[in-house]
C-alpha cells in the first residue's frame, strides 16, 4: 500500500532519457508509488501533483533531485497546482498554449510518431470474488472431478439447497454446505444423491460454497418482469414490454456496490442479446442518511456520523413504535428534511408528529365516537382541502416528503379552526395522509363507513375552482395609517367599495363628520382615505 503520511526514498543513481529532449530523468525510488499500479513506476511531475511535490521538497538539494519545473501558468510557490481545467501549458516546448487534453493527446500523438509509445486505454475494473463461505445463496451447478471442476448441463437445473444440521461452518473449516449428507452429483442419473455415494467415478462431490448475494440482485428485476417462466429468466416480450426500472432510490454507498454490478450485468445481457436497453435504471435518487448521537453529541467527522452497530449510536425503530406508533416513525423521518439530504436523528422532535397525528384523528372522533357530519362544507374547507392536495400530488412527483407533512400539519390546524368535521372534506384527507401514515388512515377510513382498504381508493383530484379568491380583507387606511379592515366581494367597483366603505361606523367615527379631501381605491388590493 501507498504510505502518504511519511516521506522516505533514495536516489537509485540511474537515469531514463527524456522520449523528446533526450534530458536525463533521474530514478527515485519513493514509498507512496504502488508497486501494482501499472507497471510500478510513474514519472513524477512535482508541480501538478502534491505527494510528488511533497517529496521533491523533502529532498530538494540533494544528489539526483532536479529543481521543479512549473510548466503550468499557475503559482505553484505554495502547492502543486493539481486541476485539470483552468490552465495552459507553459516551458512545455511544442505542447505551449495547450490544455490538458489537447496537450494530453497532441503529446500521445507525438511519442507514437518516434515510436516511443503507443495509446492505450486502461480500466480501472474492481475485483470481486463470485463466492461465499455460506449457506444461503444460490447454489453453483459445479461439481469436481479429480479436483477440476465440471459444469452440470442446464437441463438438470435447478440445483436446489440440500436440508443441513448447521448452518455454521464445518469443524475442519469448510463452508456449511460441508455438513449435507445429500450433495453429492451422480453423472449417470443427473441428479443429486447421498455423500455416502462418492465413488469418483461417476458420482462426484458438489461445490460447497454459495453465490453471493449480488448474484441474484445484480438482475432480479428482469426475473419480476416474467417471474413465472420455468424456462428462461424472462421471455423476450416481457422484456421488450417493461424494458427498465423506472426509479432506483438507494443510497450514494451503492455506487461501487449494487448500483455497479446491476449496471455491468445489464450492459453484458445487453451485448448478448437478452437485455432490451442499455442501462437498466431511468433514474437514481441517492438518499441521505440518519445521523446518529452518541451521549447527547453529534459525533464529528463524516464517515462516525453514520448511523451503525459499530459506533454505538443505533436508535432501534421498535422501540420507537412501542412508544409512538409505526406511523408517527414514517411521518417523522421523511418530516426531518429532504430525501437526498443526510439527517440528524434527534427524538425530541417525534412528540410533535406524534401530536399532529392526534390532532388529525379528533377531527373525526371524539371521546364517544365519531363526530362526522354530512352538512356541505364552506369554501374555507374546500379551499384547505385542495390546497393541500394540489400541494401533496406535486409533492410526491417530486420526492419532496417533508413538505407534505408540514401542508397536512397546515391543513388539519386549518380545518380545526373550521370547526370541519363534514364527510366530504375528511374522506379525501384521509386517503391524502394513507400513504404517509397508513395505519391511522385504514383506521379513519373504516370509521368514515367504508369497506375494503383505502389503499385502493382512487387519489383525489385537484380542483382550481376551489383556490378562486372572492372575498379579499382590505386593510381601511387614514392618511397611511391603518385603522381597520373590511372583508368585501372581489368582484366589486371603486365607486360600490366607497360607498360601503364610507357608511360604515368606523369610518363615521375616524372622520368625525370631516369629509376626506381624497378617496384612495384599489380594487383587490387598497382603500385609503
Amino acid at each position: 500500500m501507498a504510505d502518504v503520511k511519511t516521506i522516505s526514498g533514495v536516489f537509485t543513481g540511474a537515469y531514463a532519457e527524456h522520449p523528446f529532449t533526450k534530458e536525463p530523468i533521474p530514478v527515485w525510488i519513493g514509498d507512496y508509488v504502488l508497486a501494482g499500479y501499472g507497471t510500478g513506476a510513474v514519472m513524477a511531475v512535482p508541480c501538478g501533483d502534491e505527494r510528488d511535490y511533497a517529496f521533491a521538497n523533502f529532498f530538494k538539494g540533494t544528489n539526483g533531485m532536479p529543481e521543479i519545473k512549473n510548466i503550468f501558468n499557475q503559482d505553484i510557490s505554495e502547492a502543486a497546482f493539481g486541476e485539470k481545467t483552468g490552465f495552459e501549458l507553459v516551458n512545455s516546448d511544442f505542447l505551449n498554449g495547450l490544455d490538458y487534453k489537447s496537450g494530453t493527446k497532441k503529446a500521445i500523438a507525438a511519442l507514437e510518431e518516434i515510436g516511443a509509445g503507443n495509446a492505450k486505454v486502461n480500466y480501472r475494473l474492481r475485483d470481486a470474488v463470485f463466492s461465499r463461505q455460506r449457506y444461503w445463496g444460490e447454489p453453483f451447478p459445479v461439481y469436481y472431478v479429480n479436483g477440476l471442476p465440471q459444469m452440470i448441463d442446464k437441463k438438470h437445473l435447478p440445483i436446489v439447497l440440500p436440508e443441513v444440521y448447521n448452518y455454521l461452518p464445518t469443524e475442519d473449516g469448510q463452508p456449511p454446505l460441508g455438513n449435507a449428507t445429500v450433495w453429492a452429483w451422480d453423472s449417470e442419473t443427473n441428479q443429486v444423491v447421498s455423500n455416502e455415494k462418492i465413488n469418483d467415478t461417476s458420482v462426484f462431490p458438489l461445490e460447497l460454497n454459495t453465490m453471493p448475494g449480488w448474484a441474484g440482485s445484480s438482475w432480479y428485476w428482469m426475473r419480476y418482469m416474467d417471474a413465472h417462466n420455468t424456462e428462461e429468466f424472462a421471455n423476450e416480450e416481457a422484456l421488450k414490454y417493461w424494458e427498465s426500472v423506472d426509479l432506483y432510490i438507494g443510497g450514494s454507498e451503492h455506487a461501487t456496490g449494487h448500483l455497479l454490478y446491476a449496471r455491468f450485468w445489464n450492459k453484458f445481457l445487453k451485448d448478448r442479446g437478452y437485455a432490451p436497453t442499455e442501462e437498466p435504471f431511468k433514474k437514481l435518487i441517492n438518499q441521505g442518511m440518519i445521523l446518529g448521537m452518541k451521549n447527547g453529541k453529534y459525533i464529528v467527522g463524516r464517515e462516525v456520523e453514520k448511523m451503525s452497530k459499530s459506533k454505538y449510536n443505533v436508535v432501534s425503530p421498535d422501540d420507537i413504535c412501542e412508544e409512538y406508533g409505526a406511523d408517527t416513525l414514517r411521518l417523522y423521518e421523511m418530516f426531518l428534511g429532504p430525501l437526498e439530504q443526510s439527517k440528524p436523528w434527534n427524538t425530541a422532535g417525534i412528540t410533535g408528529v406524534s401530536g399532529f397525528l392526534k390532532k388529525l384523528w379528533r377531527l373525526y372522533f371524539d371521546d364517544n365516537g365519531s363526530v362526522i357530519i354530512n352538512d356541505e362544507p364552506t369554501a374555507d374547507m374546500y379551499k384547505s382541502l385542495h390546497k393541500t392536495i394540489k400541494k401533496v400530488t406535486e409533492d410526491i412527483e417530486n420526492f419532496s416528503f417533508n413538505t407534505s407533512v408540514s401542508q397536512f400539519m397546515i391543513c388539519v390546524n386549518e380545518l380545526q379552526q373550521l370547526k370541519c368535521n363534514h364527510k366530504a372534506i375528511l374522506e379525501p384527507l384521509a386517503i391524502l395522509v394513507s400513504p404517509y401514515a397508513p395505519h391511522i388512515a385504514e383506521e379513519l377510513w373504516s370509521g368514515l363507513g367504508n369497506e375494503g382498504s383505502i389503499s385502493t381508493v382512487a387519489f383525489p383530484k385537484f380542483d382550481a375552482k376551489y383556490l378562486v379568491e372572492s372575498e379579499k380583507e382590505y386593510p381601511v387606511s387614514f392618511n397611511g395609517k391603518m385603522r381597520f379592515t373590511i372583508k368585501l366581494p372581489l368582484d366589486l367597483t371603486a365607486a360600490q367599495i366607497e360607498e360601503i366603505v364610507m357608511a360604515d361606523e368606523r369610518t363615521q367615527a375616524q372622520l368625525q363628520g370631516r369629509t376626506p379631501n381624497k378617496v384612495i381605491i384599489v380594487p383587490g388590493k387598497i382603500i385609503n382615505l
